[in-house]
């Protein structure tokens, strides 16, 4: 008798998607939701096999025909029940990690305010961030060099403008070289 629900439940599955492919565009808000409650209603013991890569594949194609504005949305709904589908489909343990990844990926292009991509300024901008980040690391690369520079006694002297006069500073910074110290 399992096998006999589960047979039902999948030529249930099937036929709903049937009926949805054969609307094409002129799919409804209605429709989806059908089709979600057929898969929400599955046991989570079933596995759908075929009819879960049709599945996938008509999600994924209702969203791609709805952010091409080829399915119309008169009442507004349509964005939402596609989203409630998707939510119920990729949290289905018959769904592959794969077809999970491409519902995942069309729910991000059906979501209210989702992103499409960075647009041309904003890219502009990042490369103009990213060549000042890279200035920005050159500095403190040459910043944490001069941290590690040591500086002798009396070339501290010789810089503080200590000492006997010019000629002694100027002896003093003759021996600069012997001055400085790596530490």
């Amino acid at each position: 008798q399992a096998d006999l629900s589960s047979r039902a439940a999948m030529s249930y599955i099937d036929s709903v998607v049937a009926e949805v492919k054969a609307k094409g565009t002129e799919v409804k808000s209605e429709d989806l939701y059908k089709l979600n409650e057929a898969v929400f209603t599955l046991g989570e013991e079933k596995v759908l096999g075929r009819s879960a890569s049709n599945l996938v594949a008509l999600a994924v194609k209702l969203c791609r025909e709805f952010n091409e504005k080829k399915i119309a949305d008169p009442d507004d709904n349509f964005r939402f029940d596609v989203i409630g589908l998707i939510g119920t489909l990729q949290n289905q343990p018959f769904v592959q990690s794969r077809q999970r990844a491409l519902l995942l990926e069309a729910l991000g292009t059906v979501l209210p305010g989702a992103s499409k991509g960075p647009s041309k300024a904003e890219l502009a901008e990042m490369e103009q961030l990213k060549a000042e980040h890279a200035k920005l690391a050159q500095l403190a690369l040459a910043v944490h060099s001069l941290k590690t520079v040591r500086v002798s006694a009396p070339a501290a002297e010789a810089a503080a403008g200590k000492g006997a006069g010019k000629g002694a500073a100027a002896k003093s910074a003759g021996d600069g070289a012997a001055a400085f110290a790596l530490r």
